[in-house]
């Protein structure tokens, strides 16, 4: 009977021992995969149970007391059971705490998402509130900006073309127009003048000159000037108007100035003073010097569109 007993003892813990064996084999196999790993432990339970059965059949069989075999067989069964129970619970327990902590960086970062987030969107607001200040600023400066003043240089050759000036008073009262003027004006003053002003950064745009003249040139207060000095001293003009009878010349010659105006003919003082005073005004006004043109045309005698000669 002892020697049975013991016999069955060596067994039991033989085939424990090969079990823990085995199946530490398996868990610190690099080379075993999850699937296979879980594959063996359900095969491992199957075959626990087929031998514990048998332990208890042949116990049954030989009639051994149950008071000798019932411990060894219990711990046989409860470490067989439990050890693939607690293989399975490890891999469980790490995704857990691995989930648990990739939850809770995405909740932090979430966090961070929504507080950066709220910090874009107030500045956005703040944004969006300094546009429309400056739009309101924008708005108001341009309704109380007045219309810049638009500067004309007047030379006027003799006292005789007084009455171009008082034209031309006219025409700065209507607004947009202002005009400096050099009277009666030399050929050093005009000179002097133009020179002054392109070394300020300012030169004269827009010049007006009553003095007579004809084929040969200008008549200023000091001489005659020629067509070819006049166009030495007029870099920077853009429009130039010659109210003096034959100055037609002045638009072939005078290339440096891109809008010539002048007359082929006689014209009658009272023509060309008006014609002086409606082309200024509408220069001021409009800015265009073709538009300006057939404004003062429209308004100056028919005859007067047959004899004006323009450069462009």
């Amino acid at each position: 009977m002892g020697n049975e007993l013991l016999s069955v003892l060596n067994t039991v813990m033989a085939g424990l021992a090969a079990a823990m064996n085995l199946w530490g084999a398996l868990r610190t196999s690099v080379m075993v995969r999850r699937t296979t790993r879980i594959v063996v432990v359900l095969i491992s339970m199957y075959v626990g149970a087929i031998y514990t059965a048998y332990l208890l059949d042949m116990v049954t069989t030989q009639e051994l007391g149950s008071v000798y075999l019932r411990p060894a067989l219990l711990v046989f069964l409860t470490v067989l059971t439990i050890m693939p129970v607690i293989d399975l619970l490890d891999p469980v327990e790490r995704l857990r705490i691995e989930t648990t902590r990739i939850i809770t960086d995405l909740s932090t970062k979430y966090d961070l998402l929504q507080e950066q987030m709220t910090l874009i969107l107030d500045r956005l607001a703040d944004a969006q509130t300094e546009v429309r200040r400056l739009k309101d600023e924008l708005t108001t400066f341009k309704a109380g900006q007045a219309e810049p003043m638009r500067q004309l240089l007047v030379a006027v050759g003799d006292s005789a073309f007084d009455v171009d000036l008082s034209a031309l008073r006219k025409a700065q009262r209507a607004g947009g127009l202002s005009f400096v003027r050099i009277s009666p004006a030399t050929r050093a003053q005009l000179e002097r003048k133009l020179e002054r002003d392109r070394s300020l950064g300012r030169p004269a745009r827009w010049l007006h000159l009553s003095v007579h003249a004809n084929r040969d040139g200008v008549q200023f207060a000091d001489g005659m000037a020629t067509w070819e000095w006049l166009s030495e001293i007029l870099a920077g003009v853009e429009v130039l108007v010659v109210a003096g009878c034959l100055s037609d010349r002045a638009v072939d010659l005078l290339g440096v100035v891109p809008y010539v105006i002048a007359f082929s003919e006689e014209v009658e003082n009272r023509d060309a003073t008006l014609f002086a005073e409606a082309f200024w005004t509408a220069m001021a006004q409009r800015g265009d010097v073709d538009i300006a043109l057939d404004l003062a045309l429209d308004r100056c005698p028919p005859v007067l569109r047959e004899i004006i000669e323009r450069s462009w």
